[in-house]
């Protein structure tokens, strides 16, 4: 929960305080909708960096920390499928491998919290 804090805030502070530079560099420079955008999914990763932070003693299999969980395998689940969908157009970069890398791997870890890690709980 921690890392994904982390990961989250950095990606959701880019986007609420570089929203023009982060739309130069999908070639929308001055596109002042998709700052906006940019800046909106900033303040959405910089919200869950915080409930991320809020629920990191959380026991996963808990009635708070469940949730939480399936809600993080959600986001990386689909954000890595999304990315994944860009890998065919040959147009990849070292940044764009990078995060989707990290959204990969939060995918797996989270995937395997949610569906296999038992917690205290008898079942």
């Amino acid at each position: 929960m921690t890392a994904s804090s982390l990961v989250m805030a950095i990606a959701g502070m880019a986007g609420l305080f570089m929203p023009a530079e982060l739309a130069a560099s999908f070639g929308a420079d001055g596109n002042r909708l998709l700052q906006v955008l940019i800046q909106l999914s900033g303040a959405l990763y910089l919200g869950f960096a915080m409930a991320n932070w809020m629920g990191k003693g959380l026991t996963i299999g808990g009635i708070y920390g469940r949730p939480l969980s399936i809600a993080n395998f959600t986001h990386f689940f689909i954000g890595a499928i999304a990315l994944l969908k860009v890998l065919p157009s040959g147009e990849i970069s070292w940044p764009f491998a990078t995060i989707l890398a990290v959204y990969m791997l939060f995918a797996v870890l989270f995937g395997y919290l949610v569906f296999f890690h038992r917690s205290g709980a008898s079942q």
